[in-house]
């Protein structure tokens, strides 16, 4: 197999337990008795993403939540209370509210209760019978196949995660199914819990992974969230985090910072054109000639670059001559703007005080157009 979560097809071997019962839920009865042999547990470990995991199969069930009783109040007081900041803190009143994997609806109840407009997504059927004659609005159906109608400001996943085959397209399609800000509560198994206790007994068929908090993070961030908080809990036991939906970068101030910038460049060029004076920007990096031709800036006379690979080709679309500091009298340059990042500039102003003293020289900053004066220049 390769890995569940990053598909890479370089796994260690771990360990092996064998005559390890076949399922958390097989209760054999006595008819199957001599077929019941147990099964061969096979940890291993991603060498490129860290993440361990079973290379077992998933049990037949692995889609479902296993409840054995209704949620206590010391459980139901404790999830209330890592609920209620986060509730807070992001105005989640009246907001809608998923539980991925709800089994038969407690902590859907619970989200209602706290002022959320949740309802739960569960494969047993069975479950959703227990919850709707509770009228818990729950919906029978497994992520990976569900679209919702309206989508959700707020999910939550309770030691579910780690029963999934396939992480990254579980979460994938939580995410889909989340408004553009929406946010995350989840919570798994702690893997450094297991390890450190050296309880090896505690590796379960129907668990196919592992996660430490290094992990979970890596699986949340490659799979379209970002992870605000993470912390132990039930005595670190388990990992819980607090996650965000990954955002698109808004590119609009960035884009008009662009048209500013552009448009500096162009009046500047045309003014120094309207006056009669030969104009020539020095820097052929790839961020200047980008500008260049962005701005259209066809009124200058030639690109001035140090970089003799560079001289006696053309810019790109404008197709100015690139040429040599040394032939900036050839070309009667009279105008020089500096367009060059880093320690670059410094380094032409002192070369054009000691070569050019009487050049008109200007420097882009980024920002802005600045006249400089030759006796100011350091050499």
């Amino acid at each position: 197999m390769n890995c569940r979560l990053c598909d890479h097809a370089a796994l260690d071997k771990l360990l092996s337990l064998e005559g390890f019962p076949k399922a958390a839920q097989y209760f054999p009865d006595v008819s199957e008795f001599d077929e019941d042999k147990g099964i061969t547990l096979v940890v291993v470990q991603c060498q490129c993403c860290g993440l361990i995991q079973l290379s077992n199969d998933p049990v037949d069930y692995y889609k479902e939540v296993i409840t054995a009783a209704s949620m206590s109040q010391p459980s139901k007081a404790r999830l209330i209370s890592r609920l209620q900041p986060i509730i807070n803190r992001h105005d989640l009143i009246g907001k809608n509210a998923l539980e991925v994997g709800c089994g038969t609806g407690d902590a859907v109840l619970v989200m209602n209760e706290m002022g959320l407009n949740a309802r739960g997504l569960e494969y047993s059927s069975e479950n959703v019978n227990k919850a709707k004659k509770r009228n818990i609005p729950v919906t029978q159906g497994y992520i990976e196949d569900y679209a919702c109608e309206q989508k959700n400001d707020f999910f939550m996943c309770l030691n579910y995660l780690e029963h999934q085959p396939r992480p990254r397209k579980f979460l994938k399609s939580i995410n889909r199914n989340l408004n553009q800000n929406g946010l995350g509560y989840i919570t798994v198994p702690n893997f450094d819990f297991l390890i450190g206790n050296s309880a090896l007994h505690e590796f379960v068929a129907d668990h196919l992974i592992y996660f430490t908090e290094e992990t979970l993070r890596t699986t949340l961030e490659i799979s379209g969230f970002r992870v605000l908080e993470s912390q132990l809990i039930n005595n670190d036991n388990d990992i819980s985090v607090i996650v965000s939906k990954n955002s698109p970068l808004l590119m609009t101030d960035h884009m008009e910072e662009l048209t500013n910038k552009k448009t500096k460049l162009k009046e500047f060029v045309e003014k120094v054109n309207s006056d009669g004076k030969r104009l020539a920007i020095w820097g052929a990096g790839h961020r200047a000639l980008a500008l260049m031709s962005l701005s259209n800036l066809r009124e200058i006379k030639a690109i001035i670059d140090s970089a003799p690979f560079k001289q006696g080709h053309f810019s790109p679309l404008l197709h100015k001559e690139i040429i040599s500091p040394k032939d900036i009298d050839k070309y009667k340059i009279e105008v020089i703007l500096l367009m060059l990042p880093g320690d670059y500039a410094s380094e032409v102003r002192a070369f054009l005080k000691n070569y050019h003293k009487n050049m008109e020289l200007y420097i882009f900053d980024e920002i802005q157009i600045d006249k400089v004066c030759m006796a100011d220049v350091d050499q």
